[in-house]
């Protein structure tokens, strides 16, 4: 036998208040991570309106469409289990902290009305 395999003592009379915790445990793993990519694709599409800027004119709105229906595409791919799109979502999500975070002492100082203490 290798070390670390599965046992199976041939128990099928269990308790069935561990058959119950156990399948809570194994809903909590996957329920956590779907939460966060609903989260992260909606708030996407709240923040739209905010990122449509007028001087793109019809290519800029067509541009913001088109990255919404992919984040979406992606987003739901990723709630469905599949692998390479669980990999590409965590990739995304990782690439706009690398866009976001720079600006951050920016917006500190612009916007420091919003960040005093009250």
């Amino acid at each position: 036998m290798k070390a670390g395999a599965e046992h199976s003592h041939g128990n099928t009379t269990g308790n069935a208040a561990t058959g119950v915790s156990l399948r809570r445990r194994d809903v909590r793993p996957k329920l956590v991570p779907g939460l966060l990519i609903l989260g992260v694709c909606g708030w996407s599409l709240i923040e739209t309106p905010s990122e449509f800027d007028p001087s793109a004119g019809d290519m800029g709105i067509a541009a913001i469409a088109m990255a919404k229906f992919v984040w979406t595409v992606i987003g739901v791919a990723a709630l469905r289990g599949l692998k390479r799109a669980q990999w590409l979502f965590s990739f995304l999500c990782g690439l706009s902290l690398i866009a976001i975070v720079p600006g951050l002492p920016v917006e500190l100082n612009e916007s420091a009305w919003i960040f005093r203490n009250r």
